[in-house]
């Protein structure tokens, strides 16, 4: 079998990971085993009061924290952005980069009309249109939004 995509484990890698699991293992350890001896004198009904508190708070944080890009997302969904927002989310460089948009577009269409001009243009623009159905359009619609002049 060929090894090319495979890499050879470094005997390092598996002792440096077990050395992260054997050091979560004992956080873990140290800190159960000091909430035991925190709680050893807390009653059953104590125990479970104080999950339900916990719990109670650690959902309302949770929600807390859930309920703002909640809001930020509806309130953005309802009203449409002003033009100075529009004008603020575009890339610095956008002008320059519907130029050049435009460019290429102009180009596309004088290669297309030079195309339409000959039979075997026609011809080769059938055997395209056949192969990739609706791919012109979808061009020339695209480039109606950037350019609506053409």
């Amino acid at each position: 079998m060929l090894r090319l995509f495979k890499r050879k484990k470094s005997p390092t890698a598996g002792k440096t990971l077990s050395g992260i699991a054997y050091a979560i293992a004992r956080a873990q350890l140290s800190v159960t085993s000091r909430l035991n001896r925190r709680t050893l004198s807390w009653s059953k009904r104590s125990k479970i009061t104080f999950l339900v508190i916990f719990t109670s708070i650690m959902v309302t944080l949770a929600l807390l924290q859930l309920q703002v890009p909640i809001r930020h997302a509806t309130e953005s969904s309802k009203k449409p952005p002003s033009p100075q927002q529009r004008s603020s989310q575009l890339p610095k460089d956008a002008t320059s980069t519907f130029k050049k948009d435009s460019a290429l577009f102009n180009e596309f269409l004088l290669r297309l009309q030079q195309l339409r001009a000959t039979p075997e243009g026609r011809d080769s623009l059938a055997r395209y249109e056949a192969q990739r159905p609706g791919f012109i359009d979808s061009v020339l619609a695209w480039g109606a939004n950037i350019n609506p002049n053409h």
